[in-house]
């Protein structure tokens, strides 16, 4: 499927109840959010900060669930933009997103969204959700444009977020969802101005392309340029 057709996926359904959460499976249309940004990358920050928020949301909404249980598969292919414009997570044990699955699980996605250590999709872990939720940030800062830019404030603050996320043998590293959370700036609204959406991307953002995520990207939509 190519820009502008809406597949359907099974995503996670979240309800809180109580302070204990209850996950069940829906039907949404949409595309997963690699194919998204391929053909939307301006996007106003608001959006792209909602977008974060809500990666985040869900993430801690599906550790506080019964059994603590945790997504094993955290990044941009396990995440779907639906019609309405939220972002949910894929039912990875639905039988429908089987091909979905199977994408998620080559060698090109593995080693741009886990740990050197864990080269697979093995063992599920908070700690591995975090590594993902770190690694899809660097992800969308680098393939994304804002308007307005982002502030220099509020690209250290995804540094940090990014840093504590990836750097697991640190005392500093995130220890659960929530935390990371707390640290998402808050987008305001700023007043009025001219022009339209700017093309260059800050010096912070640049240096995020080094790891290599627009390379993974690249090699996922060469072999399926149309999935």
């Amino acid at each position: 499927m190519c820009l502008g057709t809406k597949e359907g996926y099974d995503v996670l359904r979240l309800i809180e109840h109580d302070q204990v959460c209850y996950v069940s499976s829906e039907y949404v249309r949409g595309n997963p959010l690699p194919r998204w940004i391929k053909y939307h990358p301006c996007i106003e920050k608001g959006e792209l900060f909602r977008m974060i928020g809500d990666i985040a949301g869900q993430l801690s909404r599906i550790h506080r669930c019964r059994g603590n249980p945790c997504y094993r598969y955290v990044n941009p292919y396990s995440m779907i933009m639906s019609e309405d414009g939220r972002v949910g997570l894929l039912d990875v044990n639905a039988e429908s997103n089987s091909g979905q699955l199977r994408l998620m699980q080559r060698r090109t996605v593995r080693e741009h969204f886990l740990p050197p250590e864990e080269p697979y999709y093995q063992r599920a872990s908070v700690e591995l959700d975090i590594y993902g939720f770190g690694r899809t940030l660097q992800y969308l800062l680098s393939e994304t444009e804002t308007e307005p830019p982002l502030r220099k404030a509020e690209e250290v603050r995804f540094q940090k977020i990014i840093s504590r996320c990836l750097n697991g043998h640190s005392k500093k590293t995130f220890q659960n969802v929530s935390d990371i959370q707390r640290m998402i700036p808050v987008y305001r609204q700023p007043p009025a101005e001219g022009g339209g959406i700017k093309k260059q991307k800050s010096a912070a953002v640049i240096a995020l392309f080094a790891v290599g995520l627009a390379a993974a990207a690249a090699a996922i939509w060469t072999v399926l340029p149309c999935i």
